[in-house]
């Protein structure tokens, strides 16, 4: 960050791997179960209580948007352009009910084309994601789409990245950037714990169709969003 030329605040996040989840604040497995076809790990409530934290410290600030930025992250060479332009175009009001941007992962279907960045990010396409990517790495947030996102975020049920998914498909306020300016350092993620044979253990023999089912239905809204977009901008 520092390289980039990118201020931050670093925020301790919540460590779930050494306890149970049903001991963390408003997992309910029971939920997790019916709707996400297993229990989960203690450090995947961590990680989605690491998220709540971060924006509760935002709008506890003045700032008008927050990028929420999870530890193993690499910055790439455009990421201060990029940004600074993306900030820029979205503080002048021209994009209307959005509540996120991710930075980390461009969306591969169901996008809709919203704004081709000049200078130095000018191979930056910003799209409303229909189909938002399943990365929390790197968010842009506004302070509509954090307050929102608080009051939806519990009780917990799925990995934070599954429910982000599930609430943009539902709300349409997601947006991506693409070419992405963060990514993963690829390191080997250790909130599932140390013993990942737990997490197959919990799988319900439901999770695989369960799974399939989410993953249909969330497909099916998002075509539906995108054709309706479509229409808009042809009858505009």
């Amino acid at each position: 960050m520092d390289a980039a030329g990118l201020t931050f605040q670093r925020v301790p996040a919540v460590d779930g791997r050494k306890c149970a989840a049903s001991d963390l604040p408003g997992y309910d497995p029971k939920l997790a179960l019916k709707r996400h076809g297993r229990l989960l790990s203690g450090g995947e409530v961590g990680c989605y209580l690491s998220h709540i934290k971060a924006l509760r410290l935002f709008l506890d600030s003045d700032a008008p948007m927050a990028l929420v930025l999870e530890d193993d992250i690499a910055v790439g060479p455009h990421a201060k352009p990029v940004l600074s332009a993306l900030v820029d175009y979205l503080a002048a009001g021209q994009v209307d009910n959005w509540h996120m941007v991710n930075l980390c992962r461009g969306v591969k279907r169901y996008a809709s084309h919203l704004h081709a960045f000049d200078g130095a990010a000018q191979d930056h396409v910003l799209c409303r994601a229909h189909y938002f990517p399943d990365k929390t790495t790197a968010i842009l947030w506004s302070r509509a789409g954090a307050q929102e996102f608080l009051r939806a975020a519990t009780p917990i049920y799925a990995p934070v990245d599954h429910f982000l998914r599930i609430w943009n498909t539902d709300t349409d306020a997601g947006l991506s950037v693409k070419p992405k300016p963060f990514w993963t350092t690829e390191v080997d993620s250790d909130i599932g714990g140390d013993d990942n044979t737990r997490l197959k253990q919990r799988r319900t023999f439901r999770y695989a169709l369960r799974k399939q089912v989410v993953m249909r239905r969330n497909k099916r809204k998002a075509l539906k969003l995108w054709q309706n977009f479509q229409k808009q901008i042809q009858d505009s």
